[in-house]
């Protein structure tokens, strides 16, 4: 599992991050990286979709998460997502309800 996280999302902390990454490691086997730049987020889902990465998770706002999605495309990694910001186009992966009247750009 690779988890992708922007840092500077609005509530994403080193602290938040290694919480997320030690619960997960539970039971799964954990990479983390934080996104550098624009576009940063679908470099590296098209490298996890191309070693073999079972699922990427995009912990971020709708901007990771849209990159991400983008970076695996026509791959069989899954894609979740973690809302590191206000939910938006996130709450749409958790299939909960919008009550915005334009409709995710994401998922």
């Amino acid at each position: 599992m690779l988890v992708i996280v922007n840092p500077y999302a609005s509530t994403v902390s080193d602290r938040l991050k290694n919480l997320v990454v030690y619960a997960l490691r539970g039971s799964y086997q954990v990479e983390a990286i934080d996104t550098e730049a624009r576009d940063h987020a679908t470099e590296l889902c098209r490298e996890a979709a191309n070693s073999g990465y079972d699922v990427v998770v995009a912990f971020g706002g709708d901007g990771t998460v849209n990159e991400a999605a983008n970076g695996l495309i026509g791959t069989d990694t899954a894609l979740t997502c973690l809302p590191g910001e206000e939910p938006t186009s996130t709450a749409a992966c958790s299939g909960s309800r919008s009550t915005s009247s334009t409709p995710p750009s994401t998922c």
